[in-house]
């Protein structure tokens, strides 16, 4: 039941993904933008010795 249900989202994930082209575009910005601040996040926490 659960596999089914999470393969019907699967599929409408990709279905919205290839009709959407600019949500792709939005998520993989989205995307960058975490993984910077998480990298800033990580520098400034190496950076300090207390921590």
């Amino acid at each position: 039941m659960d596999t089914d249900y999470t393969s019907i989202d699967v599929d409408a994930f990709k279905k919205r993904f290839v009709n959407q082209s600019k949500s792709n575009i939005l998520f993989i910005v989205i995307a960058i933008l975490t993984i910077i601040v998480l990298g800033l996040l990580v520098v400034i926490l190496m950076q300090r010795p207390g921590v």
